[in-house]
Parts: structure tokens; sequence; C-alpha cells
């Protein structure tokens, strides 16, 4: 196998992303429904701001029943936690892995030992047997290992014929199992020959 190397810049936002996309394919939905389920105490306070808010306004207009401003303002708090409030997180984590650790241009190998990810202070290397699933998202090409992500920016693999040579490449040395994983993955189906 010849050689591929390049660098590029990290962009943390792009990684979160993919990380939180990582998930979906890394845990049954079971789990990631019990998961979501720990997430009760935003939906507690949540439904004690609507219910506080649809009996306030039920006192304010007289006959109407507390229960249709409660399901509003209920929609309006998930509407604003999903909308607003996760992207923010979101947004503000990179900002603050930015602030820490600025981004440093990153080298990018594969070859026959694996791939290669080197900068100033790091190195890592994962071998094709250790990579269990590849996935995309809108920015990334994603090799899953046990609990971590390594991911290489489409746009640094060029044009799309680019991104499919090198992922025709990769499934081609992944071991089979993670192939045929990968191969299933809808997000693939735009790159995939």
């Amino acid at each position: 196998m010849d050689r591929i190397e390049f660098s590029f810049d990290p962009d943390y936002r792009a990684l979160l992303d993919t990380s939180i996309a990582s998930q979906r394919r890394r845990y049954p939905a079971a789990l990631r429904w019990r998961v979501s389920a720990a997430s009760i105490g935003f939906m507690l306070a949540g439904g004690a701001v609507a219910g506080f808010g649809g009996v306030m306004l039920s006192h304010l207009v007289p006959g109407l029943n507390f229960l249709v401003p409660m399901a509003v303002l209920f929609a309006i708090v998930v509407f604003v936690y999903q909308k607003l409030v996760r992207p923010w997180a979101l947004r503000a984590s990179a900002l603050g892995i930015t602030a820490r650790r600025p981004p440093k241009p990153l080298t990018f190998a594969a070859d026959a030992d694996g791939l290669r990810w080197t900068d100033a202070d790091t190195d890592f290397h994962l071998r094709w047997s250790a990579v269990e699933r590849v996935f995309a998202t809108a920015e990334n090409l994603a090799f899953m290992t046990g609990a971590l992500v390594f991911v290489v920016p489409l746009a640094s693999l060029g044009s799309p014929q680019g991104q499919r040579d090198f992922l025709d490449l990769v499934l081609g040395r992944i071991p089979a199992s993670a192939a045929t994983l990968s191969r299933a993955d809808k997000s693939l189906a735009a790159l995939l020959p």
C-alpha cells in the first residue's frame, strides 16, 4: 500500500458533532433510551415551569383550562432546550477546548500498518485491525475503536472520487466484520462506489 499523508486543522466543533453521532452507533437503542431518561431532571424542571405557568395563566384568564397553556409552555421549554441550549452547550464546549488547547495542524497518514494522527505534542496510531466501524458525518470520516473516535475531514480527501477511493481502501483493510457494519451504515451510502 502506498502511504497517504496530508495535514489538516482540527475543528473541535465538528469533532464533538462526530462524537455525538458515534453514540448512536456505539450503543444499542435500549441503552440510549435509558441514558436519555436520565435527563429526567430537565424534564421535571420543564414540567414544573409549564405547570406553574399553566396554573397562573388559568387564574389570569378565567375559564381557561390550565392543561392547554401548560402543554404549550412545556412544548416551548422542550423547543428551547433542543434548539438553543444544546447547540449553545456544544459551541461553548468547543470554544472552551479551543481556549485551553488551540488547534495545531495535524498530520494524518495511512499506510500498511494503519492510521496515524500526529502533531507537535501527540501521536495516535490506530492499527487497521482495531477499527470497529467507519461512518461519515457532514464534515468527517470517523473511525471507531473502543471508546474513541478518530476523524479525518472529508474535505482533506479531495473530490468525491478521492473520498470514495480512500473509503474503498479503508474498507479493504479493516476487519471483515467492521467493513460489513460500515457498509450497512447509511451515512456512507453517498461515499460508497
